[in-house]
């Protein structure tokens, strides 16, 4: 774990989480606990294998026109959230629909604040109560504050 990275996350808390107000396991467990993050590309191919061909063939003309548009703008196509890609397939592809059932988990990744801060879980497994109390006393370098 670069520790720079923790203490500024624990010391400058930049999206007001409240951890002057926690407890070192608090803080622990924010970090660590599931969130949803959009997935700003995925791959064409990806998208493909998500339609549902009886979905697909019950589209009006225009809309399988716009998917075709959609679908050939290359390999990674963007689908950030609030993006017209993203809000068009959702519009296509009802909530009840299969299609969107099967392209939920493309446009969305399961992750941890961590993880979004540069910790990677592979390396540093879950942040702990004892890491944060150390962060908290950590002298940050000018870049971090």
């Amino acid at each position: 774990m670069t520790w720079d990275i923790l203490a500024a996350e624990v010391q400058n808390d930049p999206l007001k989480i409240g951890y002057d107000a926690m407890t070192d396991l608090q803080v622990a467990d924010s970090l660590n606990a599931p969130i949803q993050e959009d997935q700003p590309v995925v791959s064409s191919g990806d998208l493909i294998s998500g339609i549902v061909r009886a979905e697909y063939d019950a589209l009006l003309a225009e809309n399988k026109d716009w998917l075709k548009i959609i679908l050939g703008a290359g390999e990674q196509i963007s689908v950030a959230s609030g993006s017209e890609v993203r809000s068009e397939l959702m519009r296509m592809f009802g909530a009840a629909s299969e299609t969107r059932t099967n392209l939920m988990p493309l446009l969305s990744r399961d992750t941890t604040r961590a993880e979004q801060i540069g910790l990677d879980p592979n390396v540093w497994g879950p942040v702990t109560e004892e890491q944060v109390a150390k962060s908290r006393s950590r002298t940050l370098s000018k870049a971090m504050k």
